[in-house]
């Protein structure tokens, strides 16, 4: 996991409202790596990071982590900012 990206973030949305997310799955088999983070309400991240490129992106929802875990290849990815 990237010493960046602790098991515990904490992600301060634009609006100021704090969210702490833990680290649920993860997998580093191949180039993209993908993180999944969820909160105790069900919401999640998953960050995706590109190590050939440096770059990370990041997808989120508000339930329904498993499922979008399963299917994190085929999901958008976007800049943080524009994703909480």
């Amino acid at each position: 996991m990237p010493d960046f990206f602790p098991a515990k973030g904490s992600f301060h949305s634009l609006s100021r409202i704090g969210f702490s997310y833990y680290i649920h799955e993860v997998d580093e088999s191949g180039d993209p790596r993908y993180y999944g983070y969820v909160d105790h309400r069900g919401a999640w991240i998953i960050m995706q990071q590109n190590r050939a490129t440096g770059a990370h992106r990041y997808c989120a929802g508000k339930s329904d982590f498993s499922t979008n875990w399963t299917g994190r290849v085929g999901l958008s990815y976007d800049y943080f900012s524009n994703v909480v």
